[in-house]
């Protein structure tokens, strides 16, 4: 909270970036270094975010969506890796709260479609180890934003979903307490 600290931090983060991007660059096969890439631009994109403005918001979604982009590439090269699965959900989730936070016309659509393929991978993630509470949470969170993401688009039984799944996210929690 500091005089300077934001351009300090941003600095930070953007050189952290450039090293994850010569590295996955030096080795394209190295899912490694794509992954470190990819949670590199999902933190810059964060940063970019709370930032504020429509610049840095542009930048921020373009940061996501090239994170996303990465993490659907390792997650279909590894289809039976849970990290690379929670890896693509987690882009997922950015990019469809992003499109819910924006609200520009035909953004909800494209949240629902981030969120709810979000939603399908984090019930596997789930389903494939039910006493994960960390598994759990991800399925709770992604039922919320699925439900945030319905009620913004506004659809005819949007609301009626919407609140099945924040019930449903709800029991979950819960179950967690």
């Amino acid at each position: 909270g500091r005089p300077g600290d934001v351009e300090t931090a941003l600095v930070h983060y953007e050189e952290s970036l450039d090293i994850a991007r010569r590295l996955a660059g030096e080795d394209a096969d190295n899912a490694g270094a794509a992954s470190d890439l990819s949670l590199s631009l999902i933190k810059l994109g964060d940063f970019m975010f709370r930032r504020g403005g429509s610049n840095y918001a542009a930048a921020a979604l373009d940061l996501y969506n090239e994170a996303l982009d990465i993490a659907r590439r390792l997650a279909e090269a590894d289809p039976d890796s849970g990290e690379r699965a929670l890896g693509l959900s987690l882009s997922l989730e950015k990019v469809g709260c992003f499109m819910i936070w924006r609200g520009r016309h035909g953004d909800a659509e494209i949240a629902c479609l981030r969120c709810e393929e979000c939603l399908s991978i984090r019930r596997r993630l789930a389903e494939a180890d039910p006493e994960s509470a960390d598994a759990l949470r991800g399925l709770a969170v992604a039922l919320h934003h699925v439900g945030d993401g319905l009620l913004q688009r506004g659809q005819p039984g949007d609301d009626e979903t919407a609140a099945a799944h924040y019930c449903e996210g709800i029991d979950i929690a819960r179950r967690l307490v």
